[in-house]
């Protein structure tokens, strides 16, 4: 049976909201030398993410996702989406800069620009399945009872968080919300980890820099070290 040269797959986890992400993606390319440039995104985020960076699209989401992800799956993404503007604010960058700058970064280097995400319909379609009352309860909760909690979590905006506050994050993530952490970050890593091993697969000797955001790097590391055919570079 014919062997493949290995592939090499950087990971950097960033923060969406983070100009020190954007930075960070350029040094490690520049370590790497990527033939491919793996995102976390699918079409339908990179088309958006591009047409508000252009000017061409609002940030507002169309009534017509309903119909394509659930109304859950509506809820989250206009929140969510809602979170991550004001909090762009603060530190005065669009939402997605990382992203944005790892798709830049292929075009310049000249090597092949991958989408590894799943596509966000399918999560937002399963979130609304998944998504227990007893969870929804809890998060309307969870946001009137927020500013009397003693427990704080120190985060720079402006800045990845540290491997210990993702963990934290995620651990109670897990814990209060354990559908919404299965859809939203296990299968997507599940998937994430599928399609850079089916990327390697065709591209024996390929030298993969795949970014994502921070709260998926360590499992999506972990997936990776497991697949024949990959070495994962550690991060300097």
């Amino acid at each position: 049976m014919e062997e493949h040269s290995p592939v090499a797959v950087l990971v950097i986890g960033t923060s969406h909201i983070s100009a020190k992400s954007a930075r960070a993606i350029r040094d490690a390319a520049r370590r790497l030398d990527p033939t491919i440039v793996a995102v976390e995104l699918d079409r339908g985020r990179l088309r958006a993410l591009q047409e508000r960076a252009s000017g061409k699209r609002d940030h507002r989401l169309p009534l017509s996702l309903v119909r394509d992800v659930g109304v859950t799956g509506y809820l989250f993404l206009a929140l969510g989406a809602s979170l991550q503007r004001r909090l762009a604010g603060i530190v005065d960058v669009e939402p997605g800069v990382d992203m944005l700058a790892a798709v830049d970064l292929a075009r310049e280097r000249g090597a092949q620009l991958a989408l590894v995400d799943q596509d966000v319909a399918v999560t937002m379609r399963r979130l609304s399945a998944a998504f227990t009352w007893r969870e929804k309860v809890r998060v309307l909760g969870d946001i009137v009872l927020s500013p009397f909690r003693r427990e704080r979590i120190a985060i720079r905006l402006d800045d990845v968080p540290s491997a210990q506050t993702i963990r934290t994050v995620m651990a109670l993530l897990r814990e209060r919300y354990p559908s919404l952490h299965k859809v939203l970050v296990e299968e997507r890593n599940e998937a994430m980890a599928r399609n850079v091993a089916a990327l390697a697969r065709r591209n024996p000797g390929a030298r993969i820099l795949l970014t994502v955001g921070a709260g998926h790097e360590e499992e999506i590391v972990g997936l990776l070290r497991k697949t024949r055919g990959i070495d994962v570079i550690e991060r300097a």
